[in-house]
């Protein structure tokens, strides 16, 4: 898999002047996060950041200090962050390459149906999805609801 290490280095977006590559990059990165690679991704950006932190506190322990936290962190936040970005890229170019290519905002009739496709596709994977986040909700709603009680009962 490619590195892209800034927006101009993604194919699609190199022969665009930079205020249209910058709305398609940000248009296609909005509508990317319904697909359940970006979720996926999420959830690996999370683990990072938690492992990176276990890791850099085990090979430098400290007294806690706030710039021991603040090292951690920043050590931590930098890989995660690469590769959640990287992800992003990933998501992007797979099912949103024709906002990507957009030349201008004046769009002919093929590009408003393809959006209109795209919107379609978007709204049947929301659909398909429901039940999952659903409880998924209602899970978090529970774990954070028990937080609370073993707060309050160490009170």
């Amino acid at each position: 898999m490619k590195i892209y290490w800034s927006g101009k280095d993604i194919p699609e977006l190199a022969g665009l002047p930079a205020s249209v590559g910058h709305k398609n990059y940000k248009e296609a990165r909005s509508r990317a996060n319904s697909h359940v690679e970006t979720w996926l991704g999420g959830v690996v950006y999370l683990g990072l950041m938690v492992g990176l932190s276990v890791v850099f506190d085990r090979v430098f322990p400290g007294k806690g200090t706030f710039a021991h936290s603040f090292v951690t962190i920043i050590c931590a936040l930098l890989p995660a962050t690469f590769i959640w970005n990287q992800i992003m890229i990933y998501v992007m170019r797979k099912y949103y390459t024709h906002i990507l290519v957009r030349r201008s905002a004046a769009c002919g009739e093929v590009e408003k149906t393809a959006e209109r496709l795209m919107d379609e596709a978007d709204e049947r994977e929301f659909q398909q999805w429901r039940v999952l986040r659903r409880f998924g909700r209602w899970g978090l709603f529970i774990v954070m609801l028990a937080a609370i009680c073993s707060l309050a009962t160490s009170v």
